[in-house]
């Protein structure tokens, strides 16, 4: 006689096999659909390709065998060459605009994640006088659109046009993250804090002892979603810095690039574009990957503690 509560397998119908391999089947084709023009992407940056031009200024790629580059599918290098990643970074230009990238992340992720907790905090004690007040007049502010012209003319005024501080500033600040932050700060049971309170420890103390090693997952979600915006903007620098080339950002190269003639035939390659959307689209997905684990748990949570405060 056997021992112990022996379990029956439940055996799928025929309709719910056929549904499972519905879903297998879809998720596979929206993971090659995401994945393959990345992939794609990343093999014509390695390959070498030729330009003829015709009358009228048109451009048409082309390669052995194939009459039209651009329509061929690609899973891997034809012809393998690291030309175009050597004339990459051998490129003044683009030196210039990747530092101006990086730099313009680097800053605009530490300013904006340190001042948009550190206002969550305030509004997180129940000790400040204004917290409701403020945080009113943050949402009625946050709703209203004064328009790109009034912006345009309000950062003429404080001379941050032209400046690379025009990329930082203006956004430096944003609520839907303070909100996010304090929602997440309030989550943390209070008896921590008063108990802290009862032992002399300061604001500051409980801040950074107890609120923010507690917070590190919304940390980083918030982290990820500022880097990624500041990383891939280009549209301010087209707002306000167009005329300033040595305040370009890698982004907006390659939407200029993209978008209309430039000067050098480099900047008309296929290979070449392909080649500095690679360069531009690694460093924010090695981030990404480096802070999945993080995201994800400081996404779960936000989700978690917003419903439990519903």
């Amino acid at each position: 006689m056997e021992m112990g509560k022996t379990k029956k397998k439940k055996h799928k119908s025929f309709c719910d096999r056929v549904f499972d391999v519905f879903l297998i089947l879809l998720m596979v084709t929206v993971v090659i659909i995401v994945l393959y023009p990345i992939w794609n992407m990343i093999v014509r940056s390695f390959e070498c390709t030729h330009l003829v031009w015709y009358s009228g200024g048109r451009i048409q790629y082309y390669e052995e065998g194939h009459s039209d580059y651009l329509s061929a599918l690609r899973f891997w290098p034809q012809e393998f060459t690291l030309r175009k990643y050597v004339f990459a970074y051998s490129n003044s230009e683009f030196i210039r605009v990747f530092a101006n990238t990086l730099l313009r992340t680097a800053l605009g992720t530490i300013l904006g994640v340190g001042i948009n907790v550190g206002l969550a905090f305030i509004l997180s004690r129940k000790e400040f006088l204004f917290r409701k007040q403020l945080s009113v007049f943050w949402i009625i502010v946050s709703s209203l659109e004064c328009g790109i012209i009034p912006m345009l003319a309000f950062l003429k005024t404080l001379h941050l046009t032209g400046t690379f501080w025009v990329y930082i500033v203006p956004g430096i600040v944003n609520v839907l993250y303070v909100f996010v932050i304090r929602t997440y700060m309030n989550s943390i049971p209070e008896s921590l804090i008063d108990q802290a309170k009862a032992e002399g420890a300061s604001y500051l103390q409980i801040f950074t002892r107890i609120v923010s090693p507690m917070c590190k997952p919304v940390y980083a979600a918030i982290a990820f979603l500022t880097a990624a915006t500041h990383w891939n903007s280009w549209s301010d620098v087209m707002l306000y810095n167009r005329v300033y080339q040595e305040e370009y950002t890698l982004s907006y190269r390659i939407f200029q690039s993209m978008s209309y003639s430039t000067h050098g035939l480099h900047y008309e390659n296929y290979t070449y574009r392909a080649t500095v959307t690679v360069i531009s689209m690694l460093p924010i997905l090695v981030f990404g990957i480096m802070m999945q684990k993080y995201y994800i748990g400081g996404m779960e949570k936000i989700i978690t503690n917003s419903v439990k405060k519903d």
